[in-house]
């Protein structure tokens, strides 16, 4: 393989073949470079989705702790501000879900991983029960700034327990923990 990208892009400088072979060098290249993926690789895969699925969860807590905040001023809370926080949150849980979705593929063989990767989809899910009584009580009108304070506190108490569950996975994988704000 080696040996005719060499050729190839021997050809390329020469002048030989023009567009077509500096092409097919890029198309060679390529493919050499997937064709080299090592388990370093795999290992930053692995990091990448431990970290983006906290990621997503912290900016999803964050917009909890917003609406709870706007909603404690005892002011009425506008449908629209609700909507917005509320569907940024549940963006944020549904990419979160995805990276963990793919740890659970990567540990499956684990059973200690896979009990801390439970765990943290089960408060996930508990944390858009809550989003969807708060999404509700806002669509008919009921949305009183006590029941909006107490609904984005119970989704930010389930994201923070995800977050602790979190801390503990990456403690048993050997990773380094990640700083939360919680």
């Amino acid at each position: 393989m080696r040996r005719n990208l060499l050729l190839v892009a021997l050809c390329a400088a020469s002048g030989f073949f023009s567009l077509a072979s500096t092409t097919l060098a890029q198309e060679i290249g390529k493919d050499y470079a997937f064709g080299i993926r090592d388990a370093a690789a795999k290992a930053d895969d692995d990091a990448y989705y431990f970290y983006s699925g906290e990621m997503y969860r912290s900016h999803a807590y964050d917009n909890a702790d917003v609406l709870a905040k706007y909603a404690a001023l005892n002011r009425p809370v506008p449908v629209t501000v609700i909507e917005e926080h509320t569907g940024a949150i549940r963006n944020n849980l549904v990419a979160s879900g995805k990276s963990y979705a793919r740890l659970t593929k990567e540990f499956k063989d684990s059973p200690e991983a896979e009990k801390h990767l439970a765990r943290m989809h089960e408060h996930q899910k508990n944390a858009l029960t809550a989003l969807d009584k708060l999404d509700a009580a806002a669509k008919s009108g009921k949305a009183d700034p006590k029941t909006i304070t107490a609904d984005a506190k119970a989704v930010q108490t389930e994201l923070a327990a995800a977050s602790g569950e979190h801390q503990r996975f990456l403690q048993k994988a050997g990773k380094a923990t990640v700083a939360t704000k919680q």
